[in-house]
């Protein structure tokens, strides 16, 4: 549970009002193995609630939840899924609770196998996704396709994977901006002691239902992380071809503190890159972290298009056994393409001291800063909150 005083309740320009909210929230991890099926689940719920009515009261469910019927042994398997996030409405939109939205995703996964020799294996795999939003559900669609891979094993490191496949999607409230996708791609992965890494290229073409604006672009995906020691350094990048109903599937890649994925009903070109560095070794009792995210965002229709980039550290220090003293920083840029949109800098940074107050029990009392300031020097807020927080874990 948490209870904080902010200066700015509703991060307005003028008119600030000082109020007091409220948070408790529980969360529920669970992971279980069988003989043929596993099942594994993480989830939060909180609930929030403001003093001074700055906002609607709020209770939000965050997580996600895998089935899976087969071993990867097993010449079919079956994977079932569910995640939830909340995001905000738009990247211009102040980041309070009236402008957040639920967003659920079930998927349903078959799969066959087939073990072509002792180093290849051809995979057929079909998937269903239902996207719905609790408050936007113009934006809710489903996606129905399948793919064929082959798999070759070079070595017990390293693979080659060749891929082709196809994507229905269909808006329930906007037949004509439903679409259809094909695309085919390359992968090959290495996983070498200190060093693992894959790289993906390849193309895809998506096509309106209503016969306009049929697109083909590159895509391509690279993910590397090297571990040295108390030291971790990881690269993501990827190009590809989304809309703003399924995003980026609720996965974590999303720029922080920009925890928006896709505006309107549309397709989207997306290009991102995010890159971190952790390491425990700058001192015996330190834990430092630097990372920088960028996202750009081409909408084939609408006028949404823009670029999140952010920058940002945190350093941990460990005073006693008890006790931890954290700190935050971060700066990022939203820029859009429309000159009816103004681009504005986001600042945040916190500042925590947390202390083991028994063996399953830690309080802690912190501070936050914000600031949104737009980049023509139109207008601009703060927000200062204090606060303190106690955690229990079963």
């Amino acid at each position: 549970m948490q209870t904080q005083l902010s200066d700015n309740a509703r991060k307005a320009e003028t008119n600030q009002l000082e109020e007091r909210q409220d948070s408790i929230s529980a969360s529920v991890t669970a992971d279980w193995q069988g003989g043929w099926a596993s099942a594994t689940a993480d989830y939060r719920l909180n609930h929030q609630n403001y003093a001074e009515d700055s906002q609607e009261n709020r209770n939000t469910l965050e997580g996600n939840a895998e089935l899976k019927l087969g071993r990867d042994s097993d010449p079919v398997d079956l994977i079932i899924k569910h995640s939830q996030r909340s995001q905000y409405n738009s990247p211009a939109a102040a980041e309070i609770s009236d402008n957040l939205d639920d967003r659920q995703i079930y998927s349903v996964i078959p799969s066959a196998k087939w073990a072509i020799s002792t180093v290849d294996r051809l995979v057929l795999q079909g998937n269903f996704d239902d996207v719905r939003f609790k408050e936007q559900s113009f934006k809710d669609s489903e996606r129905r396709g399948g793919m064929v891979y082959w798999n070759h094993r070079f070595s017990n490191t390293d693979s080659l994977q060749v891929t082709a496949g196809t994507t229905e999607v269909e808006y329930k409230s906007s037949a004509l901006d439903s679409y259809s996708s094909d695309y085919a791609h390359l992968t090959y992965s290495a996983q070498l002691r200190s060093l693992s890494y894959s790289l993906m290229a390849g193309v895809t073409e998506a096509q309106f239902a209503d016969g306009d604006d049929d697109y083909q672009a590159p895509t391509y995906r690279g993910n590397l992380i090297y571990q040295a020691g108390a030291q971790t350094f990881s690269v993501t990048a990827y190009q590809e071809i989304t809309d703003s109903s399924y995003g980026a599937g609720n996965t974590d890649d999303l720029v922080p503190g920009a925890d928006n994925d896709g505006v309107g009903v549309d397709q989207i070109e997306r290009q991102f890159v995010s890159a971190d560095w952790q390491s425990d070794s700058l001192c015996g009792r330190c834990s430092f972290k630097l990372f920088v995210h960028l996202r750009n965002d081409d909408y084939r229709r609408l006028a949404e298009d823009g670029t999140q980039r952010v920058v940002g550290s945190s350093l941990a220090y460990r005073i006693s056994e008890y006790m931890t003293l954290s700190g935050r920083v971060s700066r990022g840029r939203e820029a859009f393409d429309s000159p009816s949109k103004a681009d504005f800098d986001r600042d945040s940074a916190g500042l925590q001291l947390e202390s083991k107050i028994a063996a399953s029990a830690s309080a802690a009392l912190f501070y936050t800063f914000e600031r949104r300031a737009y980049v023509d020097g139109g207008s601009k807020y703060d927000v200062n909150a204090i606060g303190v927080s106690l955690n229990y874990t079963f």
